[in-house]
């Protein structure tokens, strides 16, 4: 699954930090990026939380951004094995289309060229 603009926001809805401590792990969606793993630095008594990856943000119970830089649209998420490899896959995955897309037609052979339509098309049949 690629993390698009709709997972992200199904994210923002659904995290819930009630029992969040100091060490904890996270995940951070910088401007609705791909993910990365924050661990939890700072719990105020009000429930609050920061991170190390997450500069002069701090979060709420919710999941929601407190502070300065609220307006990026960043979120934050529990840590899970399951929503790690979704984000190592759509790194991948975008890598690979931005190589593409980078490619030069001199530095592609055509059996590399006739590879790549092979596995492009089996994805789509």
């Amino acid at each position: 699954m690629i993390l698009d603009d709709d997972y992200i926001m199904e994210v923002i809805t659904m995290a819930t930090f009630d029992n969040i401590k100091v060490g904890d792990r996270v995940l951070y969606y910088p401007n609705l990026g791909f993910g990365i793993v924050a661990t939890v630095t700072k719990v105020t008594p009000a429930g609050n939380f920061a991170t190390d990856k997450t500069y002069k943000i701090l979060w709420n119970k919710d999941g929601n951004a407190r502070g300065a830089d609220i307006w990026q649209r960043s979120c934050i998420r529990p840590y899970s094995e399951e929503e790690y490899e979704r984000i190592i896959a759509a790194k991948i995955i975008s890598k690979a289309i931005d190589m593409m897309r980078k490619c030069s037609k001199s530095d592609l052979t055509v059996d590399q060229a006739k590879a790549i339509i092979d596995i492009l098309k089996n994805e789509k049949d």
